[in-house]
């Protein structure tokens, strides 16, 4: 994210100032979509999870007031530390795949040497698709092999967690 500068720049004045220009229902179903994967509602059952596990003296008002103060804190800073991770990402992808084709993929991945790009990425030119499997791939050819291994862990963690979270 920090690697490509005007990503950060660009991203800090959205969240500053968001603004749409020429926008039609398409591209506003996408960034309802995009604020909606950012806030992950799973983690919206992170407060039931932490009230569950606290106990609280329910009759002194002071002790469920000092209590919601912390629920408050946590259960924020859970969600803007989820927020910020998943603007980074979306803002990488967002950055490199928006309005591109499959050819302009699969050129960055010759330049690069990514031995995965071309079974991928068609010559066509055609937008591109994304998809897990092409977001990685996409990874490895901007950056290198090692960001898409990572990027597959950090979905493992991802699923993990929406599953535990869902499942509690």
């Amino acid at each position: 994210f920090f690697t490509i500068y005007q990503i950060w720049l660009q991203t800090l004045e959205g969240i500053a100032v968001p603004k749409c220009t020429d926008c039609d229902t398409d591209k506003i179903s996408m960034a309802i979509g995009i604020v909606g994967s950012c806030i992950m509602p799973h983690n919206l059952y992170l407060h039931s999870g932490l009230v569950k596990t606290r106990n609280v003296d329910r009759s002194k008002d002071r002790s469920i007031s000092e209590a919601n103060f912390y629920f408050l804190i946590e259960s924020a800073l859970a969600l803007f530390v989820s927020f910020i991770i998943n603007l980074f990402v979306m803002a990488v992808f967002a950055h490199g795949l928006y309005e591109r084709t499959n050819r302009d993929v699969l050129n960055e991945c010759l330049a690069r040497h990514d031995p995965y790009g071309p079974a991928l990425f068609a010559n066509d030119t055609k937008l591109v698709d994304v998809d897990i499997q092409s977001g990685g791939v996409f990874l490895g050819c901007l950056f290198w092999y090692s960001c898409a291994i990572y990027l597959g862990s950090w979905y493992s963690g991802c699923w993990q967690s929406s599953t535990m979270t869902g499942c509690y």
